[in-house]
């Protein structure tokens, strides 16, 4: 059984791995208006109200759950990174970013340091960006929503600071732009909680036709992502993102009733969400890596980041899609059969 939102997720994560395998600019446009938004809208719609009066576990909860997920796995790629430098999948030829250079024992210890900033450069974890948001995002919209009480004022409140600093390009250190708009995110999923019950549900489909229309529509105009959003497009870019993460939920609800979508597999996908995020940068180097081989490329195309998109015919996304969720998947899979294993073992 899977309910809305872990079907939510799951569909969500689909989406983060397919807007990366070089899929068609259509598909791609219309992910990357809601893609990232919706995880910042799911953590807003599943906040409890009782962390409101127990800071200590929110706070507690909030670390273990993405500070230390975070120290985890960027400690790991920082050790591995010049075994992947060595194996080509990082090289300067064909990388693209910084930090695709062959560290030395300085540049490890200032890495390891600036990963308990809550800071990475390893290319392989280039969407961890969205486990800092994440995390100052939450405190953000928990101190906005304890202080101002009421969650209409607050979206105000930090609607026109959010503006302000697109406007005079200020940067807060750690509570800039890109912790202040998850924020906005959380709080819109957090308000949406508490409004969905007023929403008849024998409209739950004419809304997903609306929404699903409005975000082909609006992917012909507005083609941009979540941390590309300017003063310009700031509103049309956050009304959009928020129909997307509406529509994806009601189409959740909707599929969740459904033989094909409410079993073990879309439960899983939706209970590994970070698992996948973290692993399918990596995973999509298998393909790569059978792409160089069928043609005859470089071994230095390994590092082609994150895959090789100028190949013809361009459907190799599908490939590089279903390996960028299946391996991590069965990685963890049998990761968790061992560990049940040996504490069968300890047990006996």
């Amino acid at each position: 059984m899977v309910n809305k939102v872990t079907l939510t997720k799951a569909l969500g994560i689909l989406c983060v791995v397919i807007g990366h395998s070089g899929c068609p600019d259509i598909l791609k446009n219309i992910i990357y208006l809601f893609h990232m938004p919706l995880f910042f809208f799911i953590a807003g719609y599943c906040f409890k109200d009782k962390y409101l009066n127990d800071f200590k576990t929110f706070f507690v909860h909030r670390v273990k759950g993405l500070y230390f997920p975070f120290l985890k796995w960027t400690i790991l790629f920082i050790l591995l990174h010049n075994l992947f430098f060595n194996l080509n999948i990082y090289n300067v030829e064909y990388g693209t970013g910084t930090g695709l250079i062959h560290y030395n024992l300085k540049t490890y210890l200032r890495l390891l340091l600036a990963a308990l900033r809550f800071n990475t450069q390893e290319q392989l974890l280039g969407v961890f960006w969205f486990l800092k948001s994440l995390f100052f995002g939450y405190f953000i919209f928990y101190f906005f929503v304890k202080f101002f009480k009421r969650c209409f004022l607050a979206i105000g409140i930090l609607i026109f600071i959010i503006i302000i600093i697109l406007i005079k390009d200020v940067n807060i250190p750690f509570l800039g732009f890109r912790s202040l708009y998850p924020a906005l995110f959380i709080m819109l999923g957090y308000l949406y909680k508490k409004i969905e019950y007023i929403l008849p549900e024998h409209y739950s489909i004419i809304a997903i036709f609306i929404g699903v229309t409005t975000l082909i529509i609006a992917s012909l105009f507005l083609k941009i992502e979540m941390l590309e959003v300017t003063i310009i497009t700031f509103f049309p870019y956050t009304m959009i993102a928020f129909i997307g993460c509406i529509t994806l939920l009601l189409l959740s609800e909707m599929l969740s009733n459904t033989y094909c979508f409410n079993n073990g597999l879309m439960a899983y996908i939706g209970s590994h969400t970070l698992g996948i995020m973290t692993l399918h940068f990596l995973s999509f180097k298998l393909v790569t890596l059978i792409l160089i081989n069928i043609y005859g490329l470089s071994i230095k195309m390994l590092a082609a980041f994150p895959v090789i998109t100028y190949m013809e015919p361009n459907n190799w996304w599908i490939l590089y899609s279903f390996i960028g969720i299946s391996c991590p998947l069965l990685l963890y899979y049998l990761c968790e059969k061992l560990l049940a294993r040996l504490h069968r073992s300890k047990i006996q």
